[in-house]
């Protein structure tokens, strides 16, 4: 069922393709690759390599604020 597992077969579909340089907001069930964009808790973070789960800001990210 989606939504029930952040590492279940089901992802949040985002829309990035009105502006590639736009921020969505960030999903624990979405896979992000190095160079996707999010804004988590009023703040723009970049991936720095293949996530899913890992909350942007905490220590060992593989997000980057800016």
């Amino acid at each position: 069922m989606p939504g029930t597992a952040k590492n279940g077969p089901w992802q949040t579909d985002v829309d990035c393709a009105a502006d590639s340089d736009a921020a969505q907001a960030w999903f624990a069930d979405h896979v992000y690759v190095a160079g996707d964009m999010v804004v988590h808790d009023g703040i723009r973070y970049t991936a720095r390599w293949w996530t899913r789960g890992d909350a942007p800001g905490g220590e060992n990210s593989p997000w980057v604020a800016g």
